[in-house]
């Protein structure tokens, strides 16, 4: 099963019509041969996507004893966890040419070791991956789970630095959230955006496949984005970003990630199949 498909929600009383979910990958037009491939970028803003973080006072979850980093250290966040996401580029062949058909995210789980959306590697037949510091290397594709639209990524250095793995079980609605990412495709290393958890445990679905325990969030998640990591006020991973809403009238500020827990379930055999 494959989440290509557009994936759907009957949203109860939606003036504008039902939400559509939009796979958060940014696709490029590569020729007649690859029509279906054809970015939306442009209807979307190309600007500098990274927010200011918020002055007001965050209210501590009451299950946790302490917050060590909150919504107004998301600078320091960001200087540690953007060398953790990388870009993930798709190729194809064309006219004996190899070509980018898509782009998305992806987080660095361990070394050499990559995570994104199955999502993202079923666009194209290559794989190339850019770094924070701007060094690109080929990567090898080691396992596609697309019941969970998950994928394995693997590439040939050992300088590079995890994440680190965080939790949903404390994580409580309303609590912050920091999306990273490369959407659009944008030159020049990942975009930071906060926003706080809107909701837990969401099942999206299509025709094909459902995603199910899945993170809500307002922060800005756009093409490209797929892949990318969603982090909580102590930069710790708590999800794969995968899809954002859109209504009749435009992308509505809805974005969904896969949790961390799924990611620990199907890491072990994914890196297995390789």
């Amino acid at each position: 099963m494959s989440l290509a498909a557009a994936l759907f929600v009957t949203a109860a009383a939606a003036v504008a019509g039902p939400l559509m979910l939009m796979l958060a990958v940014t696709r490029t037009d590569t020729g007649p041969a690859a029509s279906t491939l054809v970015s939306t970028a442009t209807t979307l803003e190309s600007g500098d996507s990274t927010t200011t973080a918020p002055s007001t006072t965050v209210v501590e979850p009451a299950s946790a004893t302490s917050i060590v980093s909150t919504l107004t250290d998301v600078s320091d966040i960001a200087a540690v966890a953007v060398a953790s996401v990388v870009r993930v580029e798709m190729t194809v062949s064309f006219r004996g040419r190899e070509r980018v058909a898509a782009s998305g995210s992806g987080v660095i789980v361990d070394t050499g070791t990559i995570v994104t959306n199955a999502h993202v590697v079923g666009t194209g037949t290559g794989v190339s991956v850019t770094l924070n510091d701007g060094s690109t290397h080929p990567g090898t594709l080691v396992g596609v789970d697309t019941d969970h639209d998950l994928a394995v990524i693997s590439i040939d250095s050992t300088d590079l630095t995890p994440v680190k793995f965080g939790s949903t079980e404390d994580l409580l609605v309303g609590d912050p959230a920091i999306a990273i990412g490369y959407p659009l495709g944008l030159e020049g290393g990942p975009s930071v955006s906060t926003g706080i958890v809107s909701a837990k445990g969401r099942t999206i679905t299509d025709s094909t496949a459902s995603l199910s325990g899945i993170i809500q969030t307002d922060a800005a998640i756009t093409e490209g984005s797929s892949g990318g990591a969603l982090l909580d006020a102590q930069g710790s991973l708590v999800g794969i970003t995968t899809a954002v809403g859109v209504s009749s009238v435009g992308i509505e500020g809805i974005g969904f990630a896969i949790p961390i827990e799924t990611i620990e379930q199907v890491l072990p055999e994914l890196l297995a199949t390789g």
